[in-house]
């Protein structure tokens, strides 16, 4: 399928709820998961960029077992991302359903055997970041806006950009009516850089207060945007 098709699909998936709220809601998701994993572990789940630079640190100083958390994250947040785009373009029925409840089902493995067994910290991170690879496709693009909803350094790059274009008084090349402004576009972007740092402070304030269901309304969020899916 066509990048034009995947996007397709990706828009029919938010039809009757509106794909705004389903970024905001998925990016406050990704930001929440974050901060646990960050609490958890001391690593990113979905920051990769952040990942990318401590595994470098660490193995710039040699030190390769330090940098085995940061390694596993990145590793299986690829394999995330690679799973759930090739659900997306595959000749599936609600395909976009299927890759938000892929997503939960890892997230809620993880609760499951947090809950039930000791594992070293590695799996856990690798579950979860396998789930936030598979979530981050689910919506990728807004109109004619692409967005990304783990990689909050691009919405603020975008945000800079749509402000400074809107300062000047331009159009976007490709709007899509007289509403599709640059200063809307920039408010797609600052609201999505806004719910992911809302889950991180979420995150903050639930983590250590739950006794291991943490993580359950951001499967119950997963759950309940793919229930709302449209996408045939």
């Amino acid at each position: 399928m066509t990048q034009d098709g995947l996007t397709r699909k990706t828009q029919a998936s938010g039809s009757g709820y509106g794909l705004n709220t389903t970024a905001i809601c998925l990016a406050t998701v990704a930001g929440y998961t974050d901060g646990y994993g960050l609490r958890q572990f001391s690593t990113f789940i979905s920051f990769m960029s952040g990942n990318t630079t401590i595994a470098g640190v660490y193995v710039g100083e040699q030190k390769f077992h330090a940098a085995l958390p940061e390694a596993v994250a990145i590793f299986f947040f690829l394999a995330g991302t690679f799973l759930g785009h090739w659900i997306l373009v595959g000749k599936y029925r609600h395909s976009h359903r299927i890759v938000l409840l892929t997503s939960a089902a890892f997230m809620a493995a993880f609760v499951i055997l947090n809950l039930r067994v000791a594992f070293i910290a590695e799996v856990g991170i690798a579950l979860l970041s396998v789930s936030m690879g598979i979530m981050n496709p689910a919506v990728a693009r807004i109109g004619a806006e692409s967005v990304n909803l783990t990689f909050v350094t691009g919405a603020l790059n975008k945000l800079g950009n749509h402000l400074a274009l809107a300062a000047r008084g331009t159009t976007p090349q490709d709007a899509q009516g007289p509403r599709d402004t640059h200063l809307r576009r920039a408010g797609l972007e600052g609201g999505l850089w806004l719910a992911f740092c809302v889950g991180a402070v979420f995150a903050g304030f639930v983590t250590k207060r739950a006794a291991g269901f943490e993580l359950v309304p951001a499967i119950g969020i997963l759950f309940f945007f793919a229930l709302l899916s449209r996408d045939q």
